[in-house]
């Protein structure tokens, strides 16, 4: 230390272009005695800039005594490296109205094997109809989903038939008054596990570890239970009610993307979530049996808990039972509110 003083002192008191000699026992030529003392106990008791300053005079920076080291996972100027967050459990809801009509023909003994009769044409039921549609999303992880879904539509139509035909024991000849009621139940339950590619890059984890975008690739299993009621009337013949229950597995796979900006960049716009679906399956007591559905819609979150979605829903089978055969579906516009929990 007293070494560092004197080299300070001499650089300080120096002047350029001075040949520098070697001080005397006594001290230096022209200098105090008590001048290095004074210097010692200046640069002990100094601030730290000061010293930090002195070392830089004589060629030896160290560090400064309590400063602080870069924090661990520290990336340089990007800050430290951020960590993304799963939560353990959330709940989706969605609630809404699907804007759907009836497509779907079918045939009835004793001409199951005859000539089809379209149910929205000839039977007037293919008004559109705004039913109630739920989806209910259960996810652990953030990688597990168990989904409940359901609907309910309900149609009636009145009127001349046009052509001939026959439906069971009913026998329609051109013009022929008629009247007609048709309603299907139907729910699902389906799981699904989810691959998600995009969380690799550590880029792109926001500031509250949530990802900025998500793809989520799913494989799906599932089971599906339909439940129609038909009945027809005839001005004449009398009425016939008929219908049916089927329980049908599918597998299926959905697609879903989900954008969450950096807080501020998109106004009104907390997340933007993508999703669509296909499922395939067939019914467990019905020949030939086969069940498919499409979903698929867009979500803008105002806030992480409330969105509005704008969709699609598709659910088209082919089942029998009994003599009675249903070949169509629903498909429409939904429209409805994502609830986050």
């Amino acid at each position: 230390m007293i070494s560092r003083c004197e080299s300070i002192f001499r650089l300080l008191t120096v002047r350029p272009g001075t040949p520098r000699s070697a001080p005397s026992p006594g001290g230096w030529p022209g200098v105090p005695r008590g001048a290095p003392v004074l210097l010692v106990a200046l640069m002990t008791f100094a601030p730290a800039g000061v010293t930090q300053s002195a070392g830089l005079l004589t060629g030896s920076v160290e560090r400064i005594e309590g400063q602080d080291e870069a924090p661990p996972g520290a990336t340089g100027v990007d800050g430290p490296a951020l960590e993304r967050v799963n939560r353990p459990l959330e709940v989706h809801f969605t609630p809404g109205v699907m804007f759907t009509r009836l497509v779907g023909e079918g045939r009835m003994a004793p001409a199951s094997h005859g000539p089809r009769i379209d149910f929205a044409d000839s039977f007037d039921l293919g008004g559109g109809q705004a039913i109630p549609n739920f989806e209910l999303t259960i996810r652990r992880d953030e990688t597990y989903d168990l989904m409940f879904g359901g609907s309910y539509f309900s149609s009636s139509g009145a009127g001349a038939f046009e052509g001939n035909a026959v439906f069971g024991p009913l026998e329609f000849r051109d013009g022929d008054g008629f009247r007609s009621e048709f309603r299907m139940t139907n729910a699902f339950m389906e799981f699904g596990y989810a691959l998600r590619p995009l969380l690799v890059d550590t880029k792109n984890i926001r500031e509250d570890g949530r990802p900025v975008a998500d793809l989520r690739l799913s494989p799906l299993a599932g089971m599906r239970y339909v439940d129609i009621d038909h009945r027809v009337e005839h001005e004449d013949n009398g009425r016939l009610d008929t219908g049916g229950e089927w329980v049908g597995v599918y597998g299926g796979v959905k697609l879903e993307l989900t954008y969450r900006p950096e807080p501020l960049h998109v106004p009104w716009m907390e997340m933007l979530d993508m999703h669509a679906t296909v499922g395939v399956g067939r019914s467990l007591d019905s020949s030939p049996g086969y069940l498919w559905h499409v979903r698929s819609g867009v979500t803008w979150h105002i806030t992480e808990q409330a969105g509005v979605q704008l969709g699609y829903r598709l659910m088209d089978l082919d089942v029998d039972r009994g003599s009675y055969r249903f070949k169509g579906g629903l498909q429409g516009l939904f429209l409805g509110m994502s609830l986050r929990f």
